[in-house]
């Protein structure tokens, strides 16, 4: 690729005389031979001024997600470098960051029939272009005291951290997100916000909101939902100890299912593996038993979901599905690292209270 640049003679401006007689040869010179034609790699010279300031304030905002801690360092993947965009593979996801933040970022399952997730990024407009994270991820300079980092997580998650640099940056972050069509955002009463479907099926939801200043005290914060929208609110104000850091975590309830033929006497079994996300953010998204039952529910239509049925048991029965709420309750709190929540297709059922009696088996 070549790039036209009239060229200009080095001049003496303080000599008018040599100054006169250097403009006359270059514009006889320009008229004859037109423009000149310089390769593309001084353009790349040019970036190359800009990046390490960009790569001193992913430092920066790499510094202050480590001070915070938690999920932030967490569970992340690196993500790889092609032309225009990096890309994170996890079992069942691949997470696509762009090069340019007004792209938005997209989540795509491996089943085909099942809608993409995209993520618009706030001040995605006039942010910098996306630099490689320590943390795994990439980080987007928002240009006015705030950064953007984007942390794909091993279970297809997505952690989006802003890192606010100082008082006069802004204190709302605004996510655009869409899923299948007609779909919309929920606010929860717990604070946390859900996807549903048209028909009111779940397809993710960001965990409760949370924001931390410089010294690990909590900075109020809250979400706000309009249409597809999703808006971080995070109260700090001069006094605040900067950085905060704030962030929506994006993630589904169950990475895949696996059916097992002959695991013990009441198989077929139903393999089910919860993400990372629904073992973690499921603590916080379960409190009071309203919210416990909706998303012990989500659980079990995402479970369906991801189940393949050609040549096996029809999963969705009672008997399945309350080895799926006992698995919810207890399980998930009782045995927090188990690797999968099997599910019997041969078990009688007992009803729910019967699973919870007998260790939902």
């Amino acid at each position: 690729m070549m790039l036209k640049i009239q060229a200009t003679t080095n001049r003496n401006d303080s000599d008018p005389i040599t100054c006169t007689q250097q403009r006359k040869e270059h514009l006889m010179k320009t008229r004859k031979s037109g423009p000149i034609l310089v390769a593309i790699a001084p353009i790349f010279s040019l970036s190359a001024i800009v990046s390490p300031a960009s790569a001193a304030q992913t430092k920066d905002s790499d510094d202050a997600l480590v001070a915070a801690g938690g999920t932030l360092v967490q569970e992340n993947l690196t993500a790889g470098q092609d032309q225009d965009s990096f890309t994170a593979q996890a079992d069942a996801t691949t997470t696509t960051l762009p090069q340019q933040p007004a792209s938005g970022i997209v989540l795509d399952g491996k089943d085909p029939t099942a809608p993409e997730t995209a993520i618009g990024l706030p001040y995605a407009d006039a942010a910098g272009e996306a630099q490689p994270s320590d943390l795994g991820g990439v980080t987007y300079d928002n240009n006015n005291d705030s950064t953007t980092t984007a942390l794909p997580k091993s279970d297809g998650s997505l952690q989006i951290a802003t890192t606010i640099t100082s008082a006069q940056a802004p204190s709302d972050y605004a996510y655009t997100v869409t899923g299948s069509e007609g779909s919309h955002l929920q606010l929860e009463d717990n604070g946390m916000v859900s996807l549903l479907s048209a028909d009111g099926n779940w397809e993710g939801g960001a965990a409760p909101p949370w924001a931390k200043d410089a010294n690990g005290n909590p900075v109020e914060t809250t979400y706000s939902v309009d249409g597809n929208t999703l808006t971080q609110h995070i109260a700090f104000d001069k006094t605040t100890a900067f950085p905060v850091v704030a962030d929506p975590w994006w993630g589904t309830l169950i990475d895949h299912t696996e059916w097992a033929d002959d695991l013990w006497e009441w198989s077929p079994t139903l393999m089910v593996y919860p993400t990372w996300w629904g073992r973690v953010a499921g603590g916080a998204i379960s409190t009071g038993p309203g919210m416990t039952l909706m998303y012990r529910e989500f659980g079990w239509q995402e479970t369906l979901d991801k189940t393949e049925r050609e040549g096996h048991p029809d999963p969705d029965t009672s008997s399945m599905r309350n080895q799926s709420y006992c698995h919810w309750d207890w399980v998930r709190a009782a045995q927090f690292y188990k690797s999968s929540w099997n599910l019997d297709t041969g078990l009688p059922g007992k009803g729910y209270f019967g699973f919870l009696d007998s260790g939902c088996n």
